[in-house]
């Protein structure tokens, strides 16, 4: 947790792109992950051990704001709001996701982690997201699965190499990525040939009256939190090298599970 809030509040320089991993190399390196694909921050740690590092951030101040305390507090609002979600619609969702999961993966907009306890045991994962704070919720739900990174980074530039992971894994994350077109050529750039690609997404509902009121819904919720619900990823992953295997639709058509592979 110490390390965790560290991770919080450590910034990296503006030209190297904004992405952090809370427990740096030994993280990466207890993962399983290739040494290569790792960010380069995490490469220039490989020859410093655990203490070193430990004492590195543990000899920093801790430093408290009302900007602070809001972001804890908003992560803390997400975290109890997807629980909530969970019970109603979700589980089977994740279920179905996590089933289909094998090898290296990778899960882009992790948020506060309800998937990964559902992953089989021993999956390495990292886990990618802006947000700092519902990435360190993520890290303490998973406090016993060793092999799960937690990474801050942009998903239109992803900092791992080509061909990097067997499996990319989404819930309900490109409702608000700014560039959804660039997300997905990252995922298909840094997964496999013949990957998977499993998706769950809250998309652009079947009929007329569902869609009209998800596009009021957006007035608001567009401007206020970037997040989009008549957005259909399905019809933009053949434009980006993905082949589709399996697709449904759920909830009335406002949720759609998606396998594909590039």
């Amino acid at each position: 947790m110490y390390l965790c809030q560290h991770a919080v509040r450590s910034k990296l320089p503006a030209a190297r792109g904004a992405r952090e991993v809370a427990g740096g190399f030994v993280a990466w390196r207890a993962a399983g992950l290739p040494v290569e694909h790792a960010p380069r921050r995490e490469r220039a740690d490989a020859g410093r051990d655990a203490a070193a590092q430990f004492r590195s951030w543990a000899g920093r101040p801790l430093r408290r704001s009302a900007s602070r305390v809001r972001s804890l507090a908003a992560a803390c609002w997400f975290d109890w709001g997807i629980a909530v979600f969970d019970r109603l619609l979700l589980t089977d969702e994740r279920r179905w996701l996590a089933a289909r999961v094998s090898g290296r993966v990778l899960e882009l907009g992790t948020g506060t982690g309800h998937n990964l306890t559902l992953l089989p045991p021993g999956s390495r994962v990292v886990g990618v997201d802006l947000d700092l704070d519902r990435l360190c919720h993520a890290r303490r739900r998973c406090a016993n699965m060793n092999r799960f990174v937690p990474l801050r980074a942009d998903m239109a530039r992803l900092p791992f190499g080509d061909a990097s992971f067997d499996t990319v894994v989404s819930t309900f994350t490109f409702c608000e990525v700014a560039d959804p077109g660039a997300a997905l050529s990252e995922a298909g750039r840094v997964l496999r040939p013949g990957g998977r690609l499993l998706m769950v997404e809250h998309v652009a509902a079947d009929t007329r009256i569902v869609r009209a009121a998800q596009r009021m819904l957006e007035s608001v919720t567009v401007p206020v939190w970037e997040e989009h619900f008549t957005r259909r990823p399905l019809v933009e992953l053949p434009r980006h090298g993905f082949t589709v295997h399996e697709h449904r639709s759920r909830v009335g058509g406002i949720i759609e599970r998606i396998h594909a592979s590039r």
